[in-house]
């Protein structure tokens, strides 16, 4: 029996703390992204429980708020994307004489699309408004991915890899009115 109280007192409090939008835990009182391994850690700490009791009440209480298998398990953790360049890749490009910035740009942009929505970043490039890997960067930040400040190295050659992995809504919207291209345009 005290399972199950302890279970609806549980439910309570994220009904009360969390709401999902867009596929995201947003935090009621802050109108910002958390992330369900943090909301999971929370819960056991607060309610004295076990991670994968905590586990199963927020997938439990995400289906019931329109959340599935998927979703939920996106929800989770940050997204994280994977883009690769290194010195070599450089040195290439340079021998055949193209510009290696516009370069860097057009592949990012490219490898990206993958994961986030293009339209944006191709209208902005149409309409000659990105310059530089900067006003790119800046752009993507805008749509909701900011670099990872972790960097791994390939194994095979020790180069440095950098990602891109999702920031949370304040951020967005912080980038979103603070950005001129992206108020130029949007």
């Amino acid at each position: 029996m005290d399972f199950n109280i302890k279970r609806d007192d549980i439910i309570k409090y994220l009904d009360k703390n969390y709401t999902i939008i867009d596929g995201e835990f947003v935090i009621r009182y802050y109108d910002d992204t958390e992330w369900g391994s943090d909301i999971i850690k929370s819960l056991c700490v607060i309610f004295s429980i076990e991670n994968e009791y905590s586990k199963d009440i927020l997938k439990s209480w995400s289906f019931s708020n329109g959340l599935d298998e998927e979703g939920f398990k996106e929800a989770l953790r940050p997204r994280t994307l994977k883009v690769e360049f290194n010195i070599e890749a450089t040195n290439d490009l340079m021998q055949y004489g193209l510009d290696v910035e516009q370069t860097l740009v057009t592949i990012i942009s490219e490898q990206l699309a993958k994961e986030i929505d293009m339209t944006i970043i191709n209208e902005l490039i149409a309409i000659d408004k990105l310059n530089n890997t900067d006003e790119l960067l800046s752009i993507i930040k805008c749509i909701g991915y900011g670099l990872d400040e972790q960097i791994t190295y390939d194994p095979i050659t020790y180069t440095p890899t950098k990602r891109f992995s999702s920031i949370k809504r304040k951020e967005i919207e912080n980038e979103r009115n603070n950005n001129p291209i992206w108020q130029d345009c949007f």
